[in-house]
């Protein structure tokens, strides 16, 4: 674990963003926020055709498991 630590974050570490976001009232609208900054998107974020991709992949397998856990 101690070895893995610089790759990895705690439990808290990696809901602070999340926290951060849900209780500033001082957000820019639409930003992209990580480490509790806004930040640049990653351009493959912003390409319509892998977001689709992404969307659809993610419906099936939420659709996949679903049907799974119903039986």
């Amino acid at each position: 674990y101690y070895l893995f630590r610089w790759l990895t974050k705690t439990s808290r570490e990696g809901a602070q963003t999340t926290v951060f976001c849900a209780l500033d009232n001082n957000l820019i609208p639409g930003a992209f926020y990580s480490e509790c900054r806004p930040r640049r998107c990653n351009s493959q974020a912003l390409n319509d055709e892998i977001c689709d991709h992404v969307w659809k992949t993610s419906e099936a397998l939420i659709d996949e498991w679903v049907s799974f856990s119903q039986k």
